[in-house]
């Protein structure tokens, strides 16, 4: 019982988590668990836990593995979109597929005796690279040619109590390791997850002409919100540019500023982003304020 029991974990402990998963197929025979695409991203997550979840998008593919996997049943569906693997050691991993194309991996900690310590291999293209970040524990993986393949949000854990227990990231070798610190002061079961995003950063973009001139209109994703540092901006750009294929002649220099300083200073601006064509060319940095709002 401890995959079913897992799962009714997930509903009560994070209850959102379960009500972001998406209706695509999902079975528990042949070779792929889930295989669908949900948001311009391929996820594959196979029925036998050896095999790596992948996903595939226009910004490539990448494949992480799921922790204790040599020894974990497999794949038992428990609603379309989920399915979860008993490894037989005390935890279940649950994987779920979210509408916007990312895929949540649940562990279940069942106990305080179970392992502290959940591995999940990351396969990368040659040349990639994987990158933690010290300031809030996220992970971001390259390809070799700087673009983002790969997000893992943020770590997290809570209990049945709904309080946060202690929890990081470690990467050595490619491989990401969830600890969680479990220990008698919390009410097990214990809940924690990479939440694994494909690295998409916009939803849409789109031009608006007017009499002034046109209007470039950008609509970015969570990751694009959350990676914002400036080592990324080149990634934001060429995002946007494929997005609006033909129209990314439209992307200006004085466009281009604006639009870099919406993605410094997403806060300024929680919605989509508007750069717009008549405005006269302005450093990012200088635009950035609570007056001009990236619109100088």
């Amino acid at each position: 019982m401890p995959d079913a029991g897992a799962f009714v974990t997930v509903v009560a402990v994070v209850p959102e988590t379960v009500a972001n998963a998406v209706n695509v197929p999902t079975k528990s025979s042949g070779v792929n668990a889930i295989d669908a695409t949900v948001a311009g991203t391929n996820v594959v997550v196979p029925v036998d836990a050896v095999s790596e979840i992948s996903l595939s998008s226009g910004t490539g593919t990448v494949s992480i593995g799921l922790p204790f996997a040599t020894q974990a049943s497999n794949a038992r569906v428990e609603q379309t979109g989920v399915v979860s693997y008993n490894n037989n050691n005390g935890p279940t991993t649950v994987p779920l597929l979210t509408a916007d194309g990312n895929t949540q991996i649940n562990t279940v900690i069942e106990s305080i005796g179970t392992p502290t310590r959940y591995e999940y291999p990351i396969d990368i293209p040659a040349g990639g690279t994987v990158v933690h970040s010290k300031e809030d524990g996220s992970v971001v993986v390259f390809d070799a040619s700087d673009e983002v393949i790969m997000t893992v949000a943020v770590p997290w854990a809570k209990d049945a109590r709904g309080n946060s227990a202690p929890t990081r990231y470690e990467v050595v070798n490619d491989v990401l390791t969830q600890v969680v610190d479990h220990n008698d002061s919390f009410v097990c079961p214990i809940i924690a997850d990479p939440y694994v995003g494909n690295g998409v950063f916009y939803s849409s973009a789109w031009i608006t002409n007017t009499a002034r001139g046109c209007t470039v209109n950008a609509v970015p994703a969570a990751k694009g919100r959350r990676l914002n540092a400036v080592n990324v901006l080149g990634t934001h750009l060429r995002q946007l540019k494929k997005i609006l294929g033909s129209q990314s002649s439209k992307v200006t220099p004085t466009i281009r500023e604006q639009f870099y300083c919406h993605v410094v200073g997403n806060f300024l601006e929680p919605g989509t982003c508007n750069m717009e064509s008549w405005r006269p060319y302005k450093d990012r940095g200088w635009q950035l304020n609570s007056w001009e709002r990236c619109n100088p």
